[in-house]
């Protein structure tokens, strides 16, 4: 069988949304799909339960500088007070925050020891109390020295030990004191740490801008530019606002075995079940190996690896991810490439899927049934060519039953080769997350969202069987180009349900110039058809492959750190985008298991599918809603049919906030 290879590459950066929204119902015969992450633990990445709010800490620099005039008429401390004064009142209820000054109490001037140790957490971290909170930040004056680093370790004891933990910090300057801040987080990363750090530089210089960039890079964080009290409270609302948010890789801890190229593999392997789960990998020239069984004869299978490389956003590393899967002959049945396309300056999200089918193109009358097709146990595997140590991997397995009227089914029809302009409308609001698991739910329409060079943030839309989704960056919204020569960047790619890129992605980077203006294009998915996953096979574009499965379809929206120069670095940019998802859902797939009921747990009562619901706008969503009835995750079903046991599965819904 000629599986091909998949190229697929998704940057991120960011979390995600603060909100969710009601479930929508399961449409009958639909092959809609939702990751699922509840109840599930999470290790590497994060480890606290993914509703749970994270913890944050506001950490402000109250230096001698810091009372110097604002280009507002206040002072700097004012302006910023001001600032944080109006963050407050847009945290949620829900917020675990406290804030740490520095340079408050002792005279500046001289970076004495007393002056580099003062740094005091004024107000301690628990639930919001907004009177609290803002007669915290208007009780100190700014009169001292800048101890960052100092600030920094004392902070992160202030965060505890566990759970999600974030720090904002603000400063119009750089460290007076010793050590360097940057190496000092760069360590304390490197030991395990789990926190994000995100700066602002207020009215900044070059070095001091340079040493809090390297400070949100070593912390996984986003630094921003902000030059009066206005851009203070937007660019900690932001990160304060992402700060609530859980990351995104999730999934039920497994630890994979390594296998040297060729190794035969041993007789028992940590199996994959339909479900998502969570390993590390490490690089080099071995395999991360696993079992996948079939608990369906003939169905197919959805095997993603996904992953997020650790190097700084500037320095991103080159990499490679490749995942193959073979029968129990040793036989390649499916094979999936991933790059990780650093030049734009981002931290790439990387996915690389394996699909193992399990029936036969009807259009390949004279071929008989392969081990691929036939056999119920597969040894997958995923390497990466890249020179970080480990890297946390996440582990998406979609299990489809076979179709019982696949001759019935359209055949692979190239609809994505004539991407269409599209009418842009008013743009609404949206806040990204960080990738798959925690995408904000969208519907189609005209969007905008606030970046900074090196971010990217993760939509996802509903596309079912018989639709397709075009997606159109519309460019940067109220921004001037500085200087001759600088550049945006600006990604935009469709990502299908089992995290194959979907669309025609040679279309995919658009780019916004003050020298040579802009590229507006489109990214379209062909239609979703079930039988365009034997599109390769019909001498059809692979990424046709992916436009075989209707659900959840995800849309990255990112820009790059290429080009855009020192002055633009930092800087928050709204970016609109467009999609647009056209057609009406068929329901012409008829799964073996038919139109079966899904169980919101392995003792609840099953419900009936009916049609789906659509959620409000631009919400982050529970990720329920339509989902395959064969998704497993820790959320079972059974159904039997003909004497045979089917696993089934989908996620409860979870119609209640989500922080």
């Amino acid at each position: 069988m000629n599986t091909g290879r998949i190229l697929l590459s998704l940057s991120t950066l960011g979390l995600a949304m603060l909100s969710s929204v009601g479930a929508s119902a399961t449409a009958a015969g639909s092959t809609a799909y939702t990751p699922s992450t509840a109840s599930q633990s999470r290790t590497g990445v994060v480890t606290e339960d993914p509703a749970t709010p994270g913890k944050l800490l506001l950490m402000l620099d109250a230096s001698g500088s810091m009372n110097e005039p604002d280009p507002s008429g206040l002072t700097k401390m004012e302006a910023a007070k001001k600032g944080l004064t109006a963050v407050v009142d847009k945290l949620p209820d829900t917020a675990q925050v406290g804030l740490r000054v520095y340079g408050a109490t002792v005279m500046g001037g001289t970076p004495t020891p007393e002056a580099c140790a003062d740094t005091q957490l004024v107000s301690p971290i628990k639930a919001l109390d907004r009177a609290g909170l803002k007669a915290a930040i208007n009780g100190f004056v700014a009169k001292g020295e800048t101890p960052i680093a100092g600030s920094l370790t004392e902070a992160i004891k202030d965060l505890g030990a566990t759970g999600k933990r974030n720090i904002v910090l603000v400063s119009d300057g750089e460290e007076s004191c010793v050590p360097d801040p940057c190496p000092v987080i760069q360590n304390l990363i490197g030991s395990g740490v789990d926190l994000q750090i995100d700066t602002v530089g207020y009215a900044v210089g070059d070095r001091a801008r340079t040493q809090l960039q390297c400070i949100a890079d070593a912390g996984h964080g986003t630094y921003y530019d902000a030059a009066n009290a206005d851009q203070i409270a937007s660019s900690i609302t932001r990160l304060s606002q992402r700060a609530m948010r859980p990351f995104a890789l999730t999934g039920k801890p497994i630890t994979g075995i390594d296998l040297q190229d060729g190794q035969q593999p041993p007789t028992a392997l940590p199996e994959l079940s339909p479900g998502q789960f969570l390993d590390t990998m490490n690089t080099g020239k071995h395999w991360r190996s696993y079992t996948v069984k079939r608990t369906i004869p003939g169905s197919t299978l959805h095997v993603s690896f996904t992953t997020r490389p650790t190097e700084l956003v500037r320095t991103l590393e080159s990499g490679d991810l490749t995942a193959r899967a073979m029968a129990s002959s040793g036989k390649e049945c499916s094979e999936s490439y991933a790059s990780e396309s650093g030049g734009l300056g981002t931290r790439e999200t990387t996915s690389a899927t394996v699909q193992i089918l399990g029936d036969i193109d009807p259009s390949e009358t004279d071929r008989k049934s392969s081990v691929c097709e036939t056999d119920t146990s597969f040894t997958v595997q995923v390497t990466r060519s890249a020179t970080t140590t480990t890297t946390p991997v996440e582990i998406l397995v979609i299990e489809e039953p076979p179709v019982t009227n696949l001759a019935d089914l359209p055949e692979p029809k190239d609809t994505a080769r004539d991407p269409e302009l599209i009418t842009h409308g008013t743009p609404k609001e949206a806040i990204g997350g960080l990738a798959f698991s925690d995408a904000t739910e969208i519907t189609a329409g005209t969007w905008q969202d606030t970046l900074v060079p090196g971010e990217l943030l993760v939509y996802k839309v509903r596309v079912e069987d018989g639709q397709k989704a075009t997606l159109q960056v519309k460019g940067p919204v109220d921004f001037t180009f500085p200087e001759q020569g600088t550049a945006l960047w600006i990604s935009g790619r469709l990502i299908a349900p089992d995290r194959l890129r979907a669309g025609n992605d040679f279309q995919s980077v658009p780019s916004f110039s003050k020298t040579y203006g802009f590229d507006k294009e489109s990214v379209t998915t062909g239609t979703v058809t079930y039988r365009n996953r034997y599109a390769v096979q019909s001498g059809r574009p692979e990424y046709m492959r992916a436009a075989s499965m209707g659900g959840w379809y995800y849309v990255s929206i990112g820009v790059g750190l290429k080009d855009v120069g020192t002055i633009v670095e930092g800087q928050p940019i709204k970016v609109a985008f467009t999609v647009q998802v056209d057609g009406q859902p068929s329901n012409a797939v008829k799964y073996l298991t038919g139109s079966a009921t899904v169980a919101a747990s392995p003792s609840a009562p099953a419900s009936s599918p009916s049609a789906t619901a659509s959620a409000a706008p631009a919400t982050r969503s529970s990720d329920s809603g339509s989902v395959l009835p064969w998704v497993g995750g820790g959320l079972l079903a059974l159904a039997v049919l003909a004497g045979l046991a089917y696993a089934v599965a989908r996620r409860r819904g979870q119609g209640a906030s989500q922080a």
